[in-house]
């Protein structure tokens, strides 16, 4: 091949790459919307076992145990993934009707000055944070590394707080 040709065709895939980076970043999906019902279930404490849900702490205890055999080790660690990217399809979900919120209150104009450039840093930083556990979790399948999910799951609680109001309790009455 010609020095031109190899040219042109790395100079369009950093196009269509950077068209797929630009569309995943600036649009938010559609997904299943927001409905009242998904709204009053909401909570982002559901993805708090993600941090836990691979700790090695839990397979060193299953080597520990008596008739120990690494197929046991293997199925748990199989269904383990299997939860956990269960739970990362979830998040993205859930991420995604957040973001809608946002851009629903933007439209509107009824939110807080600043909030057009807290969606896009938030976006940002949660889909990095997003295809890091990805990609450790593709390489933790191979027996590579560790999944670290601590900072996608700070990430999506921070996002949620922008839009869900803490709890209010009121003090009982005595």
């Amino acid at each position: 091949m010609s020095p031109v040709v190899i040219t042109i065709l790395g100079s369009a895939a950093f196009i269509l790459v950077l068209g797929w980076i630009y569309r995943h970043i600036s649009v938010a999906r559609s997904g299943d919307g927001v409905s009242e019902q998904w709204w009053q279930e909401f909570s982002p404490e559901r993805y708090a076992p993600m941090t836990r849900l691979l700790a090695k702490e839990d397979f060193e205890f299953v080597q520990q145990l008596a008739g120990y055999q690494p197929g046991l080790e293997k199925r748990l660690r199989a269904r383990r993934i299997a939860v956990f990217s269960s739970y990362l399809l979830g998040m993205r979900q859930d991420f995604d009707r957040l973001h809608s919120v946002g851009q629903a209150l933007l439209i509107s104009g009824h939110h807080t000055p600043g909030l057009q450039d807290k969606l896009f840093r938030l976006r940002l930083e949660f889909l990095r944070s997003w295809w890091m556990v990805r990609a450790e979790l593709a390489l933790y399948r191979l027996g590579i590394g560790a999944v670290d999910p601590a900072r996608l799951v700070q990430t999506f609680q921070g996002a949620a707080k922008l839009f869900v109001p803490e709890p209010q309790f009121a003090p009982t009455a005595a």
